[in-house]
């Protein structure tokens, strides 16, 4: 399995098997995306913590504590994500890109 939101974290059984319900629900090319999305704003972005959550209709890439390293590629991989269907919404701290299948 793949790094998750609950890596490194006590979660109880039944968040980790509704995790893994939704992530089941996409396909292994949408999955593969949200990975490859994940190290490349791991790379983009200092000192954050990226993780891929699986919701029901979406698939969710949350970078906290959101300090850019590299605007211009950053400027770049967005460009390239909205023209293909990923929304962005800024939190408190935080970042999500999401998208659905």
């Amino acid at each position: 399995m793949s790094k998750s939101m609950f890596e490194g974290q006590t979660v109880s059984p039944s968040a980790r098997m509704r995790e893994l319900k939704n992530r089941s629900r996409f396909s292994s090319q949408a999955r593969l995306r949200a990975e490859r999305m994940k190290l490349a704003l791991d790379c983009v972005y200092a000192n954050s913590a990226v993780t891929v959550e699986y919701g029901k209709t979406a698939i969710r890439v949350r970078v906290a504590d959101a300090i850019i390293r590299n605007r211009a590629e950053l400027r770049l991989l967005e460009q390239e994500w909205t023209q293909s269907g990923v929304a962005k919404d800024q939190l408190k701290g935080s970042v999500v890109y999401s998208f659905g299948d």
